[in-house]
């Protein structure tokens, strides 16, 4: 899968599972969210890019430029380009690439959402706590 930290502490978790308790599940890996710490950091979590660029029938590329966000006006940060993936089907958000000082924020922030299958209705009800990023969340679901 990777050799992410993340995902081999999943792995060693699920094997101690399987070792103390038998005949569980097979492994069953959540929506992959990743982030490279680099000077504006990049994120991503669910379908990449590259697959949706690969099956255009498939997928959307939505890109949104986060300079009006709230969170980076107060922060005074650079801006932050994002890129939703979209299926065609439905226009559910299925996955996503951000490049910006808040990316590894806003990654682990949709892999909860993409995770608990929560969608643009779902996500409507909930009311996030101001000044957090994901006070933001609610412009782009759709």
């Amino acid at each position: 899968m990777s050799k992410l930290s993340s995902y081999a502490i999943y792995q060693a978790k699920y094997l101690v599972a399987q070792l103390t308790r038998p005949d569980q599940y097979p492994i069953d890996y959540p929506v992959p969210a990743m982030t490279v710490f680099s000077l504006p950091k990049l994120g991503q979590v669910g379908v990449s890019t590259q697959t949706a660029k690969a099956q255009p029938n498939a997928y959307t590329i939505q890109t949104i430029d986060a300079a009006t966000w709230q969170t980076y006006a107060r922060l005074n940060q650079r801006p932050t380009q994002l890129k939703l993936v979209r299926l065609n089907s439905d226009q559910r958000i299925v996955g996503m690439t951000v490049l910006g000082d808040q990316a590894d924020n806003l990654v682990n922030d949709f892999a909860l959402l993409l995770n608990g299958k929560i969608d643009g209705p779902e996500l409507q009800k909930m009311i996030f706590a101001y000044p957090a990023m994901a006070d933001d969340l609610f412009g782009m679901w759709y």
